[in-house]
């Protein structure tokens, strides 16, 4: 005997529906997997150009320098010596003069447009 299928007490925001099905996602990035593809569609760069050595001292140091607490949540925006850094980066190369303060690191292109979306965007 089956058992009903139980109703959830509350429902999904309508803007949910806009997602879709993410089958499409997950079949291109299982496809990405694959040694032999170096797929353009999700977004993924070829692993051959990630600066290994750099990213492992990086991390060495700010283990070393910076301790256990490297590892911990840090403020909202980013941590603060990478947002000043950044900062100071834009003035120097780039020529464009930016307040630590408008800098936000986020994890990834999708939280960046999802953050600049809700901030000038109305539903």
């Amino acid at each position: 005997m089956d058992s009903p299928t139980k109703q959830a007490p509350w429902t999904l925001a309508r803007r949910m529906e806009l997602l879709g099905s993410s089958r499409e996602v997950v079949e291109v990035l299982k496809l990405a997997e694959r040694p032999d593809v170096i797929s353009l569609a999700g977004g993924l760069p070829d692993p051959a150009i990630f600066p290994l050595e750099r990213i492992r001292e990086s991390q060495e140091r700010m283990l070393r320098e910076e301790g256990a607490s490297a590892l911990n949540y840090g403020p909202n925006p980013g941590f603060t010596r990478l947002r000043e850094w950044i900062a100071e980066r834009m003035g120097a190369k780039e020529r464009v003069s930016v307040d630590v303060e408008n800098v936000i690191v986020t994890s990834g292109g999708i939280e960046a447009l999802n953050l600049v979306s809700m901030a000038v965007l109305d539903p």
